[in-house]
């Protein structure tokens, strides 16, 4: 009887036939990976195109990423716009060389170099804060802050660090920072150490020169400031009632009480269970008559207990805690 050979020779043996078959041409690279392939990382060198499947499956990828960042890493891609965060989505991939959401996905959940890229390119939603916002601070915030024998106020999200250092400003100069103490985080830590560093560009000094003596600012704003010429670093001071911490609205639990809570999109959420989650950490964390101010993109309407606050000024969406 004759003797067959192992499966794997068998195996080797027909790939080299079809190999050496007259006429069977490699299939050129083209850089164009399907969105089903389990494998969607480009080599180097090869280009990097999007496959040609529907917007549709687009947006499911994105909206998947989302989610999939929130609950593992408390990364909030919500608040940019769609188009915005597609953009931003796509570049990442392009960088990271892979053809589909799905494919960076794989990469920013298995490779701690991709997702610090990430994470740290990943822009921070603009502060939609003016003068007027710091101005009624002053005239109707810091009286209510008077009444208190120590006052605690947490910035949820540190997307705009002007927004917390300019509540360390007024609450000096008001006379309050001795018994004020400001609690910042936010769930991207690299916005955190972004705002603990207290740094933005040189070229941006008019502007904030502007929204401090527009909001009521009593000296000037270079009083608060370091400028080396490219960067300009708010003093050292400034941080001593200033608590940095790392935490996610939609996964973290309440951890104190406050007399007054802002949110820098921190409640947008595309997800309704992780929104509703997050206002609930809000509502436990604020003290009776305690305020609460939402971005202007955000709206006490979306939370489950709407019907606990009372209006304070809605134009600049701040609200007060009544039951």
């Amino acid at each position: 009887m004759r003797k067959q050979k192992p499966a794997h020779n068998r195996q080797k043996a027909a790939v080299a036939a079809a190999k050496a078959k007259p006429g069977a041409a490699k299939q050129p690279k083209t850089g164009v990976i399907s969105a089903f392939t389990t494998d969607s990382l480009i080599s180097e060198g090869e280009a990097v195109e999007w496959p040609p499947y529907s917007p549709q499956v687009a947006r499911a990828e994105l909206e998947l990423l989302g989610q999939v960042l929130m609950r593992i890493y408390g990364l909030n891609l919500s608040g940019l716009d769609q188009d915005a965060a597609m953009a931003f989505v796509r570049q990442m991939a392009r960088k990271e060389r892979v053809a589909t959401i799905s494919g960076l996905q794989e990469k920013l959940l298995h490779n701690p170099v991709s997702y610090q890229r990430f994470a740290e390119a990943l822009p921070p939603t603009p502060s939609s804060r003016n003068a007027e916002f710091y101005l009624k601070m002053r005239q109707d915030l810091v009286p209510f802050w008077r009444t208190y024998p120590s006052i605690r106020i947490w910035h949820a999200g540190c997307s705009s660090i002007r927004d917390i250092y300019f509540t360390a400003i007024i609450l000096h100069e008001e006379g309050l920072a001795a018994k004020a103490t400001i609690y910042a985080t936010d769930s991207n830590p690299f916005l955190l150490k972004a705002a603990q560093e207290g740094a933005f560009a040189a070229a941006a000094l008019l502007e904030y020169d502007g929204y401090y003596q527009e909001g009521g600012g009593k000296r000037s704003i270079t009083d608060y400031l370091v400028n080396d010429g490219k960067s300009v670093f708010f003093k050292n001071w400034l941080r001593e009632n200033i608590v940095f911490a790392q935490h996610n609205l939609a996964t973290d639990s309440s951890f104190n009480e406050f007399n007054a809570i802002f949110c820098r999109a921190a409640l947008n959420y595309s997800n309704s269970s992780l929104q509703e989650r997050a206002h609930c950490v809000i509502y436990e964390s604020l003290v009776i008559l305690g305020i609460l101010g939402l971005d202007e993109r955000e709206s006490i309407e979306a939370s489950p207990y709407r019907d606990s606050f009372s209006p304070l000024d809605a134009k600049h969406r701040l609200y007060r805690k009544t039951c």
